[in-house]
């Protein structure tokens, strides 16, 4: 603060009748103001004030900026629009525009302004893009709540670009607009005109043939792998499935018509046509939630394999299942489906949380099965053991009758298999390395054990499920081979036990690791015997 200014030039005041003609003006003027020292005025208290009378400068009284909400130039929000009070005057003194109540610029164009925001919100929250005014202070009607990456901000920006634009086009986070679709009939004559599907457009299929390919797929695959939403099943939702669910519908088709021999033209367009759809998803393509149940469906059944070699079972198909489901973990992580591996509380906001969850946690199971088959590393990280997910969690697998399937027990069962498949692997089988070393130290037993304790404890629970006996065999097959997978390791140990170590000869100078010495037969050593006279007298029996 400039001390020099609180005083006339001359210096203090020498007598107390000076003081007593001196007045701190309750309203500093407009040079006082800007040094930012104190205006002093006669005891009168009229201008000029003493720093403008000793400078001869023009002592102008400035307003108060005390009282009301100040409102700052470079205020962020739009609907608080600024007034002639709310700002200092200085500039508008030095500029001859006179005291307080000077008519801002602002002013004339306030109130256009107010009107066009105003339109545009109102515009807005009809439209449904942004939050209106209203319920701006709702933090989860606003498009990415959280923050995480730079792609959910960029998300946000192409909202609002699209917003302003007029552009109320689908967005990256699978949400559609709903419009009217007309209604298919299996026996309808031209309604191929009304669907925009592309096997129809080129009449290579009919309405139909995919309603009969469609419930074909339901009475012979959908039982052992319910994992296409109900709704696909309903033809009379046929152009509305076209529209917004082409990758599950083609997926469909597809599997339906692969043991078709008879009619391999339906086959082949379908599988062109199928892969068109998965390069395109792998190439970056638009992709929702019915995008990763088509790639689950054929890493299920396979369709391309069987057709190509004649040859499954023998490990044919595991290829082209691990590649489905590289892609289909790949699009779920995208989409933010691995947030379903918790207990997220659905807060009804989310119209397809249930099918999420369902198709994370197939996901899941998918990727274990697969990669334990093949011997390759998981990608999914799954539900873990804690998330403790049940048959009430999977409400579109719950029976709606008493003489329907229950599927969502059985789905609940195969989860609490593959968890054991995935922990068996964990410990026994994570490395080659690990697993050398826990055949000879023998520190595997007490693990064999306590999975085999576990695998009886989930037949006590699940062996007396009741459902269709070919269910049933299929999901004791997968507990057999769980037995079977988590023994041999026991059996694989006894055997390399067994087995003599590697020996070499080094009696001849002249041999290389490259091209080693020939040993002389009495020099191999046979290998041990392994059982004796049975399995019971191993110490690993």
């Amino acid at each position: 603060m400039d001390t020099s200014a609180q005083l006339p030039p001359t210096g203090p005041p020498s007598s107390d009748g000076n003081a007593s003609r001196i007045k701190r003006a309750n309203q500093a003027c407009l040079n006082c103001r800007k040094r930012k020292s104190r205006c002093l005025l006669d005891v009168d208290g009229t201008v000029p004030c003493l720093r403008c009378k000793r400078d001869n400068l023009e002592c102008i009284l400035g307003g108060s900026n005390r009282g009301g909400r100040r409102v700052r130039k470079n205020a962020l929000d739009p609907q608080i629009l600024p007034s002639p009070n709310a700002y200092p005057q200085e500039d508008a003194g030095f500029h001859g525009l006179g005291n307080v109540g000077t008519v801002s610029p602002w002013t004339h164009t306030g109130a256009q302004e107010r009107t066009a925001i105003e339109g545009n919100q109102q515009r807005l929250s009809r439209d449904g893009q942004l939050p209106s005014s209203s319920s701006s202070s709702a933090p989860d009607d606003i498009p990415f709540p959280n923050l995480q990456n730079p792609s959910d901000a960029l998300g946000i920006l192409a909202r609002v670009a699209e917003t302003s634009t007029g552009e109320h086009e689908t967005s990256a986070n699978g949400q559609r607009a709903s419009h009217p679709a007309p209604m298919a009939q299996p026996g309808g004559g031209n309604q191929s005109q009304q669907i925009s599907y592309r096997l129809l457009e080129l009449g290579i299929l009919t309405i139909p043939k995919i309603c009969q390919l469609i419930m074909r797929y339901q009475q012979h695959y959908h039982p052992y792998y319910p994992l296409a939403t109900p709704k696909i099943f309903e033809t009379s939702r046929l152009a509305e499935m076209a529209q917004n669910e082409v990758h599950l519908l083609t997926a469909i088709l597809l599997i339906s018509s692969k043991d078709l021999v008879e009619e391999p033209q339906v086959y082949e367009s379908c599988s062109e046509y199928m892969k068109t759809l998965v390069s395109n998803l792998a190439a970056g393509g638009d992709a929702d939630v019915e995008a990763v149940e088509a790639l689950l469906l054929l890493a299920e059944w396979a369709p391309y394999t069987q057709r190509a070699s004649g040859k499954v079972g023998r490990g044919e198909e595991d290829k082209e299942s691990w590649m489905h489901v590289g892609l289909a973990l790949r699009i779920a992580y995208f989409l933010g489906l691995d947030k379903y591996s918790f207990r997220v509380i659905d807060d009804g906001k989310d119209s397809q949380h249930n099918r999420k969850r369902l198709v994370w946690t197939a996901s899941y199971i998918s990727d274990r099965q697969i990669s334990i088959r093949i011997g390759k590393a998981f990608w999914s990280r799954g539900p873990g053991p804690l998330t403790t997910l049940r048959r009430e969690d999977y409400p579109s697998l719950l029976p709606q009758s008493p003489n329907e399937e229950d599927y969502a027990s059985i789905f609940q069962a195969t989860l609490e298999l593959t968890q054991l498949f995935s922990n068996v692997h964990d410990v026994l089988y994570s490395n080659p390395g690990s697993s050398f070393r826990s055949h000879l130290s023998g520190g595997y037993i007490k693990f064999i054990d306590d999975f085999r304790s576990a695998i009886y404890g989930w037949k006590s629970v699940w062996g007396t499920l009741t459902c269709s006996p070919q269910l049933k065999a299929t999901l004791l097959m997968s507990y057999d081979y769980l037995r079977l997978y988590t023994n041999a390791f026991a059996f694989q140990a006894t055997v390399r036990r067994a087995l003599p170590p590697p020996a070499t000869s080094t009696s001849n100078p002249n041999s290389t690791p490259q091209n080693p010495a020939p040993l002389p037969n009495h020099a191999i050593q046979a290998p041990s015997r392994v059982f004796y006279n049975n399995v019971a007298s191993v110490g690993d029996a």
